[in-house]
This record gives C-alpha cells, structure tokens and sequence, in this order.
C-alpha cells in the first residue's frame, strides 16, 4: 500500500468552543511502511522499498501536546500509545487504571501518544479531546503499527525536553491493564539495585521473523549482519529510568532504523548506552488474564484487550480487590 499524498495546506478547524486551531499539514510523507515488509528479498534493500535506513532521524513535530509534564509528576510519566481514532479506549483507560486522581496519589501522570491521519472530522474531535483531558500528544506522521518505532522516539524526544523531574518513564500500549502501584513499586525496588535500567518481559536469543505478519523483518540481518536480535524488552509495557533518555536517543540516531519498535528503541540501541540493565520483572503478563488471574502477587501488567473487555475485566477485579481486603 502507497503513502497517501499530504500537502502543505492549512486546514482551520473551528471547535464546540470557539477555539480556533490551525492545522498545518507535515510536508514529511507519512511514513507508511508496510510495502516494504511484502513480497522482499533480503538481499536488496534497494529493491524493497526500504525508505532509508535514517527515516528516524528527521524532526517531527507535535500539533498537539501538554503544555509540559506537571511538576507534581515527580515519579513517573506514563506514555499511552494509542491510534489515533481509539477515543473509546482511551476514554476507558482514563475511568480504570489511568484514573487522574490515582496517578496524583503516586506523583505521577498519563500523557496518550497519537500520530495523525485523513479526516478533519477525527482531527477535530482530538482536539476537543485534548481541550477537555490536556493528556494528548499528536506527533506528526500517519499512525500506522509499521511506525511504532518513529512514534516512540518522536514521544521520548518530547519527554526529554520537557519531562526532566519523573524518575521513570512507562511506554505503555492501550489494550493493556496495568497496576500502577506494583509497576512503579516494582522499579523502585530495581532501582536499589542499578542505576539505569529498562524493565519488563524480556526476550532473549530472538530471531527475525522471516515469513509474514507484522513482526516480519527482511532487513535486520542485512543492516546489522547478525542473526539473533539482542536482548530487548516486550513493547507492549516496560519502564526505564529517566537517567539516560538523552543518550539512548542519541544512540538511535546513529543506527539504521527498522520497523519494531521494541527491537530497535530498548534492545538495539540501548545496547551502546553505558550502565543500562535490562531486567526481567514477574509480573508482566503478554497476554489477557481473568480478573482472579490478576489477583496473584505481584501482578503488573496484562495485554491484548478491547474496550469493553478492558472496562469489565477492570471492575471485576477491583471488585475482587475488594472482596479479598
């Protein structure tokens, strides 16, 4: 599939109140990378329509953001990557373990990570999103699974500006529930041990996929002449320390880049940044538990939800919570 075309254009989108909001669409072509994971042959990266091996390295910009992290967010900012259009999910997140008030309770606070895409009408109801919830971070480029990796550099590029006080940083998914307390509890036990680490679920002697689905990677092997990728932490949760954030972009800015974004951020480049441990934590979960699954000690983080499964799960097991007090 081709990148749609994009102009330079301004579009002016007048909101429910009053607010007027220039739109100003990215010269950069949205960066639309699945024709390049089809039919390959990996010993040509020139005939695979590879966009480049430094498609991160450009500026991007952000066309909506939080005017900075709060300063009461001393332990953590917790990044949400979710598509743009998923106003239901979240919307959920924000009534289950994203609660504002619970996030205040640790010091600490949510900012939702989007990309940008094809309608005003979506464009305009985000806005209205971020009037009301000042948690959205849009970054300019199409929001697409193949740019996970341009998404979490262009989120962490923006924390290292104006993020300096949170100790962690959590890259979090959308379909996840996630218990803040022993996530965060979880890490400040980590940290009597190391300085600077990336904890998680952690995958170790990892080959590239080499048949299809959206994990297939025909250029690793090519870009990096090596056969097993090192050992990186799952993407759908983990958290590192906000220690090192500076040059572990740097660090990225100095590689080939590849589509995974777990991969390439924490395993590769995380590889040249001195000091930096990646640990293995119990309970992170990369599949959907039950609601008694959950209720075993230690449990962090559960993945692969919709909507409606995340909010029901949620209320059972707070329930449960309560039940077992």
């Amino acid at each position: 599939m081709g990148a749609p075309n994009r102009t330079n254009e301004q579009t002016r989108i007048t909101t429910s109140r009053g607010v007027k909001y220039e739109l100003k669409e990215s010269t950069i072509p949205m960066e639309l990378a699945e024709k390049r994971l089809e039919n390959t042959d990996t010993s040509y990266l020139n005939e695979i329509g590879y966009r480049s091996p430094d498609v991160h390295m450009k500026t991007r910009s952000y066309p909506l953001h939080p005017d900075t992290c709060s300063k009461a967010s001393n332990t953590s900012v917790i990044l949400v990557f979710s598509p743009l259009w998923a106003f239901r999910s979240r919307m959920v997140i924000r009534q289950t373990w994203g609660d504002r008030l619970d996030l205040e309770l640790i010091h600490s606070q949510l900012i939702f990570i989007v990309g940008v895409g094809d309608s005003s009408l979506t464009q305009k109801a985000l806005i209205e999103e971020s009037l009301v919830h000042r948690d959205i971070l849009q970054i300019d480029f199409y929001d697409s699974y193949y740019n996970l990796t341009l998404k979490t550099l262009s989120a962490l590029e923006w924390v290292s500006r104006h993020c300096k006080t949170p100790k962690f940083i959590a890259k979090i998914d959308d379909d996840n529930i996630v218990n803040i307390h022993n996530l965060f509890g979880g890490a400040l036990n980590v940290s009597r041990l190391f300085d600077r680490f990336i904890l998680g679920y952690t995958y170790s002697d990892f080959k590239p996929v080499n048949t299809t689905g959206k994990r297939f990677d025909p250029v690793y092997e090519v870009l990096y002449n090596q056969s097993y990728y090192p050992t990186f932490i799952s993407g759908p949760g983990y958290v590192l320390t906000n220690n090192f954030l500076e040059e572990l972009l740097q660090s990225c800015r100095n590689k080939p880049f590849i589509h995974l974004e777990d991969v390439f951020v924490n395993g590769i480049c995380a590889e040249d940044v001195e000091g930096v441990v990646k640990a293995s934590m119990p309970g992170f979960y990369m599949r959907k538990l039950s609601a008694c699954e959950m209720k075993t000690d230690g449990f962090i983080l559960s993945h692969g939800f919709t909507p409606e499964s995340l909010l029901s799960t949620w209320r059972q097991y707070k329930t449960l919570s309560h039940l077992l007090r």
